[in-house]
Order: C-alpha cells, then sequence, then structure tokens
C-alpha cells in the first residue's frame, strides 16, 4: 500500500522529467531503529536518524514506545553506526549535486533509476546494503495505483 504513491511518483518522474539532467535515485530502509517493533519497520521517518546521523539519539529521551523509544543507537552492534555513516553521507552528497555518490564511499555504488533499469539502494545494517530492483509485489501495487487513478476519474 505505502509502496504506490512511491511508485507512481516514479512513472511520472520518468514519463515528465529528463533523467539524464536530473536523475532519479530510490531507496528502501531495511532496518528498524531500536525500542521500535518490526512490525512497524516500514514507517515513515524511521531512516531520518540515520540520514542526520542522531547516533546520541538526540531528542529520543524516554518517548514511549512503539513510535519512538529510547537512543535508536542504543545497543546496536557498530554495523548500525556505519550505516549512518554510509546514509548521512550519500544525502549530503546528493544535496551537493544532486548524485549520492562521492569521494571515499564506502558502500556499493548508487544506480540511478531508470526506465530500463529499476535498480534501487536498500539499506541495512543487520543485513549489509545492497542494489535491488522495484519489483516489490508490482501486479498487486500497479494495478491499485490504476484503481485509484480511474476511481479519481469517476467522482463528480
Amino acid at each position: 500500500m505505502f509502496k504506490g504513491p512511491r511508485r507512481l511518483g516514479m512513472r511520472y518522474w520518468l514519463k515528465y522529467v529528463d533523467t539524464e539532467t536530473i536523475p532519479m535515485f530510490v531507496y528502501d530502509f531495511n532496518e528498524t531503529i531500536g525500542g521500535v517493533e518490526t512490525y512497524l519497520n516500514a514507517s515513515h521517518g524511521l531512516d531520518l536518524p540515520y540520514v542526520f546521523h542522531n547516533i546520541d539519539g538526540v531528542g529520543y529521551d524516554n518517548y514511549s514506545t512503539p513510535w519512538y523509544g529510547q537512543n535508536p543507537f542504543l545497543g546496536q552492534p557498530k554495523a548500525f553506526w556505519g550505516l549512518a555513516d554510509s546514509v548521512c553521507r550519500m544525502w549530503i552528497a546528493f544535496f551537493d549535486n544532486q548524485n549520492p555518490n562521492h569521494a571515499g564511499q564506502i558502500v556499493l555504488h548508487w544506480p540511478a533509476f531508470t526506465e530500463e533499469k529499476k535498480e534501487i539502494m536498500i539499506f541495512g545494517a543487520a543485513r549489509p546494503s545492497y542494489i535491488g530492483t522495484e519489483t516489490y509485489h508490482s501486479a498487486g501495487t500497479d494495478a491499485m495505483i490504476e484503481f485509484a487513478l480511474g476511481y479519481r476519474k469517476l467522482r463528480p
């Protein structure tokens, strides 16, 4: 369900934007943060402690779970800290030059998403980051998109 809006946006980006000039980089975040139940691992924003390299857990003081709790990095293996380093550096590189790949990069090269190669970065620490494809439940997600677009046309 949550993949639908993203996939629709990606479809329009590929259709209306010159991706040679303005490439699209897509990712999935494959980790939960400390104190968050694993059934919520797809919740929007759970990657933010990594994006902003908040390894000290600033702002997470005694919030109740399931949404937030303790410092997201408390008790996590060093691989989680390394993931924060990589994600933060890639976001900075993207803001700097519209490309997340940068000098000194220690993770995989992040390919741009294209119509021909629907490659995405799948960030992880417990299971290392890897390049995958945006094909998760494609038929069902695409059917939901088409239904939503058709429903919108039927409404007065």
